[in-house]
């Protein structure tokens, strides 16, 4: 294969129908709440784009034929490439058309004209695109699993970051892709955050809290807590060690500490005193 050095000029492709394709990868790791799957149709959101399985007694060329879209430029990738973005694939399409090539070996996958392969067949000495970084990374083993776990926490985290979210400390905080905070929110060390939890502006999570699927409204402060599947009002204080699953907390609450806390409601501006177990 020939192999070229990576020129970042970019070009409006906009015109260029694109169409992709992925070949799956058939494992249910948790990726900060998404599949390796899930992870590629974030990145290829914008174009038209077929998933299918990969068929050993089929050759690969073959198969990306097969399923080839009715487009301008296609994009073949593997769905053990988790790292890969958007900004990824825009640039692999922008490389193709800026060079004028006719196809690209990508290290795992290609990025072609359509109509080229369609009367070619053939996918003979491409030009050779080895990446950067780590983007290509094949996460089929528990050590590259590991490094593109970290890479995509520190991703969400540094987007979160972006938005106006403060940080206390970024490296024990795990939080989720579906996850959502506006700006505003303070968030000390070691907090879980996953599911469509939902944290609107002057929430103050404290140390040691794991929230999951719950709404946490303005200016509530919630400190070394369980919460799931909840609704915290505004205003409201959960104090160290309560479990709260299910339930509805109103506005301007002061939860105090050790309460188990299931399928119930607390009235706005209610005191609860510790050591409650109250629901199921």
């Amino acid at each position: 294969m020939i192999e070229l050095k990576v020129e970042t000029k970019k070009i409006n492709t906009q015109n260029k129908k694109v169409g992709v394709i992925v070949f799956n990868y058939n494992n249910n790791s948790d990726l900060l709440g998404l599949t390796c799957n899930e992870w590629l149709k974030i990145a290829t959101i914008n174009y038209e784009t077929k998933f299918i399985d990969y068929d050993i007694k089929l050759s690969l060329e073959n198969q990306i034929i097969s399923h080839l879209i009715n487009c301008d430029i296609t994009v073949v990738l593997f769905a053990f490439n988790p790292l890969l973005t958007s900004e990824d694939i825009a640039f692999y399409i922008d490389y193709l058309s800026y060079k004028d090539l006719d196809v690209v070996k990508l290290p795992y996958g290609y990025v072609f004209k359509t109509d080229y392969i369609k009367r070619t067949k053939s996918f003979k000495e491409p030009i050779m695109f080895n990446g950067i970084a780590n983007e290509f990374l094949k996460v089929d083993n528990k050590q590259n699993f590991d490094v593109a776990y970290a890479v995509l926490k520190e991703r969400i985290i540094n987007n979160h970051i972006k938005n106006g979210v403060n940080f206390i400390d970024t490296s024990s905080n795990i939080i989720h892709y579906f996850v959502e905070i506006q700006s505003g929110v303070t968030i000390y060390p070691f907090n879980l955050i996953t599911g469509k939890t939902k944290i609107l502006s002057g929430v103050t999570l404290k140390d040691g809290n794991t929230i999951e699927n719950s709404l946490l409204d303005s200016n509530c402060v919630i400190a070394k807590s369980v919460i799931r599947n909840s609704k915290i009002g505004s205003g409201t204080i959960v104090s160290p060690f309560n479990t709260i699953i299910n339930c509805v907390i109103e506005n301007d609450c002061l939860i105090k500490s050790y309460n188990q806390l299931e399928n119930c409601k607390i009235e706005k501006q209610s005191t609860l005193e510790s050591f409650n177990n109250i629901g199921n």
